[in-house]
């Protein structure tokens, strides 16, 4: 007795996901709030009048490591940059802008939009933390502004002498600028923030203080070393 045996085939047609900032004009943006045109360049620095103006906020909430033998300093931080994109389409009229005219956008646009080409003086690692995705975060306002956000660690090489010891004191620079463009194409400028009240105790009293270059933005970090049963930190 013959038995037919019938196979099912099973077809899986995966299409893309797309997850990318739309391309309109004033004419056909639909609900989105913003998007960006269809000759959009994400390889050229948004058109001004003069240099782009980059903002910087580095929050340290800890300095988890300050590394005497190989001359490292470790930081835990939250790298902000703000910047304008003069080349966004807006609908000022969508509903889904916030109050404060800030709209959450994906951190997937991240990639088909123009970044500041960052380098961060003597830097030796810049690591960015991940859960699930990225811990990154991308806001846009109806102004045209842009803030990305990235929780990442930080190791800068710090040149240390000790030759004064056990009364030395050491001086790190931690400076952000571009690596191709000078102050000509952008110009940065910033804050940098401790939290001091809830770093853990290190061997050392830290001292920061905002510094400006030629083609970037920073602080000097000057530390002592801890003499003292408390530790003490001063910003």
């Amino acid at each position: 007795m013959n038995r037919s045996k019938s196979s099912l085939l099973l077809l899986l047609i995966i299409s893309p996901v797309l997850c990318d900032i739309p391309r309109c004009t004033h004419d056909n943006m639909g609900g989105h709030p913003f998007c960006i045109p269809e000759n959009y360049d994400k390889d050229v620095i948004p058109p001004t009048d003069g240099p782009l103006e980059v903002f910087v906020d580095i929050f340290i909430f800890e300095v988890s490591k300050i590394n005497d033998i190989a001359l490292t300093m470790t930081f835990e931080l939250y790298f902000d940059l703000m910047w304008e994109e003069s080349r966004f389409v807006i609908n000022q009229t969508s509903d889904k802008w916030g109050q404060d005219g800030s709209f959450m956008g994906s951190t997937n646009f991240v990639k088909s939009l123009w970044l500041p080409d960052i380098q961060i003086f003597k830097c030796k690692q810049f690591k960015k933390r991940e859960i699930v995705t990225d811990v990154a975060g991308l806001i846009v306002w109806n102004d045209k502004k842009l803030l990305y956000t990235v929780s990442t660690e930080v190791v800068v090489d710090c040149p240390m002498k000790f030759s004064a010891y056990p009364l030395d004191h050491q001086s790190c620079k931690f400076l952000v600028g571009s690596y191709i463009h000078d102050n000509t194409q952008i110009s940065f400028s910033g804050r940098f923030r401790h939290d001091v009240e809830n770093q853990r105790a290190q061997q050392y009293m830290i001292n920061c203080t905002e510094s400006a270059t030629r083609k970037g933005w920073g602080s000097r970090l000057i530390f002592f070393p801890q003499q003292l049963n408390e530790t003490k930190y001063y910003q």
